[in-house]
């Protein structure tokens, strides 16, 4: 990476959040998605007819509500820990499917051991929540809700995750409550809750839900969004001095530390003891405020958690939010897309830069719509005519490309020490913004192997140089039924000799203007 970030501080505390330790307790939501269309009206009754188009080919089904707070930790390298109750159920399978893999990628780092031992309870007969979002476009047109709250029979159930929440709090910084509303976060146990985390000294940080905010009593902090907040004074609020009288008289009435609101496309405002601050989205435009919530919260959490002040931690939790509002549907932003928007000002194509856990993920969703996967790689150090030419080729022969890029140490071990000449964050935000690409992919070894062996593309595209050589990753793709393409190369043209060309002009005079 480049050293831009050392002159901006929100770039900078990015690199503290993987010392931070945030426990999220709260419900779990399986979140999916439908795509289609609305181009004619029903002869049963006046309403429009929604033709599916494709199921969940963009994101396909992934984890809501107190999941998708956990997932934006862990994509912002923080050491984030769950416990919630799923059903025993199909939805609650896909759940725990992600949460496994998720926990298997986090007990492979070098602090595992510092973990909390956490986990997920299965309920029977109760059902996981599901939420079905149908979009037509970029927008949603509606969406439908399956699940009811946690009933008496599950009360057991209820009291058994509260206790291995009350386990883990010795070896978290911040204790996260998701609540959605599903009833795991009680009025009789959640007080006992918190009482016991700041017992610990641990921050309590709230997504509340509902007009009863007694339960919340004396959580440090609180995020409601405008309409849970409205919800819980008892009136609309309309403009700036009402949202903040509001906060202040809930926060005086529940003994809570500060209270940030979330306000959509309109920014966020934070109130607590010293006054009130106010932000506004940074993105240039607003598609979708879903999961941004949970963004804010999960950035928020993370940042407090390194000691940070709560107004610079909202201030990152904004610029986290303003890439989520820029998308259609939850995305969780990974500390390297947040690194390019704050250092660089770069919109709208960073989020196509992805660890290879998140590419894991977009695969198999665009696998779902039945997408054929081609992979290629490189260091593109200096991205020219031949690398665009390569790149036309492996596009046109897969529907979605994923382009691997060595990290800056590797290159130098390839290269020589001279090498890269552009920094790892610039050279893939270059390739990200190509419309060639779908995905840009940083890799630390030498190789792609690993990172192809984990992806599993249905096309591997190097270029006719490397035919007759034995290509890494090449046997595990054909193994799975894969294919590998060799493109031509554009003659004359590579970065290295650019390079030279560039040595040789060196010391002459430039031409006269």
């Amino acid at each position: 990476m480049s050293d831009s970030s050392s002159q901006n501080p929100l770039a900078e505390l990015l690199s503290d959040l993987t010392q931070a330790r945030v426990l999220v307790f709260g419900d779990i939501i399986l979140d999916r998605f439908v795509f289609g269309a609305m181009e004619r009206i029903s002869r049963e009754a006046p309403i429009p007819v929604f033709a599916t188009a494709r199921h969940a080919s963009n994101y396909g089904s992934n984890l809501g509500g107190a999941g998708l707070v956990w997932e934006n930790l862990r994509a912002l390298g923080a050491q984030a820990n769950l416990v919630g109750i799923t059903g025993a159920d199909a939805a609650g399978d896909e759940v725990e499917s992600y949460y496994a893999t998720g926990c298997a990628s986090d007990n492979a780092t070098d602090n595992a051991s510092d973990k909390p031992a956490t986990k997920l309870l299965r309920a029977e007969p109760w059902a996981t929540p599901i939420k079905t979002r149908y979009l037509v476009g970029r927008n949603q047109v509606f969406r439908t809700d399956e699940g009811q709250a946690l009933g008496d029979s599950e009360g057991a159930l209820r009291g058994s995750a509260h206790q291995v929440v009350e386990e883990a709090l010795a070896a978290c910084d911040v204790l996260l409550l998701s609540d959605y509303g599903y009833d795991l976060l009680g009025v009789d146990l959640t007080p006992q809750l918190i009482a016991a985390a700041q017992a610990q000294k641990k921050l309590v940080v709230v997504d509340p839900r509902g007009a009863d905010w007694s339960r919340y009593q004396g959580a440090d902090y609180i995020t409601p969004n405008l309409q849970e907040l409205s919800e819980a004074c008892g009136t609309a609020l309309d403009g700036d001095e009402a949202i903040v009288a509001a906060a202040r008289a809930l926060r005086e009435r529940h003994k809570l530390g500060a209270v940030l609101v979330t306000r959509g496309s309109d920014g966020m405002s934070l109130v607590d003891a010293t006054g009130h601050e106010r932000l506004f989205v940074e993105a240039r435009e607003v598609h979708d405020v879903t999961g941004a919530g949970d963004t804010v919260i999960a950035t928020f959490a993370a940042a407090m958690a390194c000691g940070a002040t709560a107004g610079v931690a909202m201030r990152l939790a904004n610029a986290a939010a303003s890439l989520v509002v820029a998308k259609v549907g939850p995305v969780a932003v990974s500390a390297e897309v947040l690194r390019a928007f704050l250092t660089r000002g770069w919109h709208g194509f960073v989020e196509k830069i992805a660890t290879a856990e998140q590419a894991v993920a977009r695969v198999a969703a665009w696998r779902k719509g039945g997408a054929r996967i081609g992979f290629t790689n490189g260091c593109f150090d200096i991205l020219h005519a031949g690398h665009l030419s390569s790149l036309a080729v492996a596009r046109r022969n897969c529907d979605r490309l994923i382009v691997g890029v060595n990290d800056d140490d590797s290159v130098r071990r390839l290269k020589g020490a001279s090498r890269p000449l552009q920094p790892l964050d610039e050279r893939a935000a270059l390739l990200a913004s190509l419309s060639l690409t779908d995905l840009v992919v940083p890799f630390a070894e030498d190789t792609p192997a690993a990172l192809i062996e984990r992806l599993l593309p249905d096309l591997l595209i190097k270029g006719a140089d490397y035919e007759g050589q034995e290509l890494p990753g090449a046997k595990a793709v054909e193994q799975n039924g894969g294919a590998v393409l060799f493109v031509p190369l554009v003659p004359q043209r590579s970065t290295t000799r650019l390079v030279a060309r560039s040595a040789e002009s060196n010391g002459k005079d430039l031409p006269k203007k």
